[in-house]
């Protein structure tokens, strides 16, 4: 399950933003090349990197060639840790645990915060050996970055990198989402979503008594795999930018999940996931570059722009 997996996209006229991000770059070969196609296609506009991810290398260098803006997609929750030092983090197969499981020992306590410290700097670290410079923006896989406790030492470790962004999921969440790309169950997921949006609320506070950027809007916890069609992808975004006042700024990001199909190999050290082999990266891809969408973007005047042009905008 990648539920922190997100393209971002920010979309800018003269007083809206929006950035679209194209999450788990470095998943695999497949998922790197079917965002890089996105990033070319104009239908996202930065991505963020699993470092401990199969083909980091790979992405790295293809985020180069292309000039995509690439950040570091913090991974606490699948696969092996970057860092020797992850005890708390780790199963006695010394693997991450998964997301569920870590929200659990995260609220009994079971954590020790100096290891997500250590392994946090420990993947700003190996971001930096892969592409050269520290990031400019770094959200959490599966949004762990926004649990309590992880928030404040997430927020603490980017500001002492310099690292101005990050991502806030705090969504208007529509009680009949379904939630149909989760092949758990989803009530189980519905429940997580209504939490993470909650504890984005009180991370909010923490991230910017830190000084880092966040949009004013975030979208697409309700619009991944199959739950994506060009019209709620569509009404969603015709939501987020409404405003009552036309004077009033509107920063967003959009979290999508492009990518082509992946085969045998992929994920973060122990494999591929279900979700990462069906096809609905690839409906994401799709219907992202459909030319219907990007035509909508230009009817709303809406630009994708990367984060660290949208934190050029932002006042600090």
């Amino acid at each position: 399950m990648e539920l922190g997996d997100t393209s971002a996209y920010r979309l800018c006229t003269s007083t809206d933003y929006k950035s679209v991000n194209a999450d788990d770059f470095g998943y695999g070969i497949e998922r790197n090349d079917g965002i890089i196609n996105c990033f070319k296609a104009g239908a996202i506009s930065s991505t963020t990197m699993l470092v401990n991810g199969v083909a980091a290398e790979d992405a790295a260098k293809k985020a180069k060639l292309a000039g995509l803006p690439t950040g570091l997609h913090l991974n606490i929750s699948e696969g092996k840790p970057v860092g020797p030092s992850a005890k708390t983090l780790t199963d006695s197969d010394g693997n991450l645990y998964e997301l569920f499981k870590i929200r659990e020992r995260v609220a009994e306590g079971r954590f020790n915060l100096n290891e997500v410290r250590d392994e946090l700097q420990k993947q700003i670290d190996r971001f930096e050996e892969l592409m050269g410079c520290k990031p400019q923006h770094v959200d959490g896989h599966q949004h762990v970055h926004v649990l309590p406790g992880i928030c404040d030492i997430f927020a603490h470790v980017l500001s002492q990198n310099g690292i101005r962004s990050t991502r806030c999921p705090y969504e208007d969440l529509n009680p009949d989402t379904k939630y149909a790309w989760f092949e758990g169950d989803t009530k189980k997921m519905a429940t997580l979503m209504a939490e993470v949006v909650q504890q984005s609320e009180q991370a909010k506070l923490i991230f910017r008594r830190n000084g880092l950027w966040l949009p004013s809007k975030f979208c697409g916890l309700q619009t991944m795999g199959i739950d994506m069609t060009k019209e709620s992808l569509k009404n969603t975004l015709k939501q987020t930018f409404r405003s009552d006042n036309k004077d009033d700024i509107v920063s967003c990001e959009l979290m999508v999940h492009p990518g082509y199909r992946t085969k045998e190999e992929g994920g973060c050290g122990t494999g591929p996931d279900e979700f990462s082999q069906s096809d609905q990266r690839e409906l994401e891809m799709d219907i992202l570059c459909d030319s219907d969408m990007l035509d909508f973007y230009r009817e709303m005047e809406i630009e994708l722009v990367s984060f660290p042009k949208c934190v050029q905008f932002a006042n600090f």
